[in-house]
């Protein structure tokens, strides 16, 4: 609705111009021949003109005057004030001279001037007025009402000349009128034919900035295609292997190739796809930085295609038409690489496409960079994860060696623990499964379940006793762990308790023989527990011997 009122107004403003550039060239035709008319007219008429008719033929003609050439006047005003004065011109005109006068020259005068500059409605509307205010006249002169104040013989030279002027002139000003309205017509036809042309060329533009645009469009959901797929691979390498083929294939290229930025600013081909093997092998092939295009990436710091420069390609295709190199840009910015591609298009690597490959590019690059940054990751965890293992299984040995027992069996006697012994699969019975304890990787024991009916274990009962061992598995490290716990916070005690015994006596007999007494007491499990003091050592280190 807003736009159409805007139109709308747009047009109106439009027309209310062109109605005032014709207005403005035909009243100074009617001004002009307005005065040819008044002076002829007068001349002719002088001696049966009476001072009133005189007065309102000169105020006619000076109100012509003041609209032709008073452009301050709004243009709206002097059209009405035009319109009514011919119009009065016809009523005078009619009631001096009835039918023999030029009233109706003049009605049908204001009639076809009001329609052109003040709109149809206003001309049919003075029409109107015309016609009704003709007839009243006209029934007037015939009741008598109105007489002629002068009889006049309507074959005499006064009135047909007076009234051939009348009508030459209105006609001249109504065809220079017409003429200025055919003018700016023919000129508004000429650029609307221009703006036509006009059209038609930005149509034309706008279908080549559509195609621009679908194409980059393309491009980029490519792109965001190539990303995703990339981003689902794990690591580096299968990057480096996938990342070629998937490029060639999407955007039909006939040759991709990633080089690595070494330490010696040489750019090491790393993988391709589409390589001419023949001229070149794949591997350990290096060129330097000003050998070719590839280099000027580097050296430019952005991407370069066959088109700006006249460096060649040292290695390419037979049907290699356009060529460009991309650098490669991980998350410092620093260029780490080069994506060197060849097409067998003459228009491919534009502008626009090479900028949608540049954030490819450098989203490989990151994407790479994070997979290595997660392959070392990985390689960390796996370490530390063995050495855990390792410390895990030295204290689990530890632990069992400390133990009287090596396990526990279950049978229809009950259940009882087993002497410390090596284990041994019993692979000759049938009914017999094993499954191994681990914990981060190590096996620290096995569950061995047997059946009496020698029948084979099902899918369901070996996923069950799997399920038990990875339960159990944690559960015991948790208990040997709590146990350890235990340990080592009763032999704190026992260490602050002996402490304080110790320190309740300033005499360093009573202090010795309380600490022989606490160790003795601590360890338990000795036979005899000594302290010395050696003399002559005193001034070196203390020595406690057991």
């Amino acid at each position: 609705m807003k736009n159409t009122a805007m139109t709308s107004e747009h047009e109106n403003n439009a027309l209310q111009i062109w109605r005032a550039n014709i207005f403005m060239s035909a009243i100074r035709v009617i001004a002009f021949a307005g005065t040819f008319t008044y002076f002829v007219l007068i001349g002719f008429l002088f001696d049966d003109l009476t001072p009133f008719f005189f007065a309102v033929y000169t105020s006619a003609y000076l109100l012509i005057l003041i609209s032709a050439f008073a452009t301050r006047i709004p243009v709206v005003y002097r059209a009405y004030t035009i319109a009514v004065l011919i119009y009065i011109l016809g009523v005078f005109s009619s009631y001096e001279k009835a039918a023999m006068g030029d009233g109706r020259i003049w009605f049908m005068t204001a009639a076809v001037f009001t329609a052109i500059f003040l709109g149809r409605r206003a001309g049919l509307a003075v029409t109107g007025i015309s016609t009704l205010t003709w007839g009243i006249i006209g029934l007037l002169f015939n009741r008598g009402s109105i007489t002629l104040a002068t009889e006049y013989n309507q074959f005499s030279l006064g009135i047909w000349g007076g009234t051939t002027v009348t009508f030459l002139m209105v006609n001249l000003a109504i065809l220079f009128a017409i003429g200025s309205l055919l003018v700016n017509l023919n000129k508004t036809i000429h650029e609307g034919v221009l703006l036509r042309q006009k059209a038609e060329e930005q149509k034309d533009e706008l279908e080549e900035r559509r195609k621009i645009l679908e194409k980059r469009s393309e491009d980029l959901e490519k792109s965001a295609k190539i990303s995703r797929k990339i981003a689902t691979l794990s690591s580096a390498e299968k990057i480096l292997i996938q990342a070629p083929i998937i490029l060639k294939n999407e955007f039909g290229f006939i040759g991709v190739a990633f080089f690595k930025l070494d330490k010696n600013n040489q750019l090491r081909l790393e993988s391709c796809e589409g390589w001419n093997e023949q001229a070149h092998p794949k591997h350990d092939y290096a060129i330097s930085l000003e050998e070719d295009i590839t280099g000027m990436a580097v050296i430019h710091e952005r991407a370069i295609s066959n088109k700006e420069t006249t460096k060649g390609l040292h290695v390419s295709l037979p049907e290699t038409r356009s060529f460009a190199s991309i650098p490669m840009r991980g998350h410092s910015s620093n260029i780490t690489g080069v994506l060197l591609l060849q097409s067998n298009q003459f228009d491919d690597l534009d502008t626009d496409q090479l900028k949608t490959l540049q954030l490819l590019a450098d989203q490989i690059a990151i994407l790479m960079e994070n997979a290595t940054l997660l392959d070392e990751k990985a390689s960390v965890f796996e370490a530390e994860r063995r050495a855990y293992g390792d410390i895990a299984g030295a204290a689990w040995t530890d632990f069992m060696q400390k133990q009287t027992y090596s396990g526990f069996l279950r049978d229809k006697d009950g259940v009882r623990s087993l002497a410390a012994q090596p284990y041994h699969a019993n692979l000759e019975n049938a009914g017999a499964y094993q499954t191994p304890i681990k914990l981060r990787g190590r096996v620290i024991g096995y569950i061995s379940a047997d059946k009496t009916n020698q029948r084979p274990w099902t899918v369901s009962e070996k996923e069950l006793l799997n399920t038990l061992a990875e339960r159990l598995e944690n559960t015991l490290d948790s208990a040997r762990l709590y146990e350890e716990l235990q340990e080592r916070a009763a032999r704190e005690r026992l260490v602050s308790e002996a402490s304080s015994r110790m320190r309740e006596s300033l005499d360093v007999a009573t202090v010795m023989k309380t600490a022989v007494e606490e160790l003795h007491r601590a360890l338990g499990n000795v036979a005899e527990t000594e302290i010395w003091i050696n003399p002559k050592e005193i001034d070196q280190d203390s020595t406690a011997r057991e």
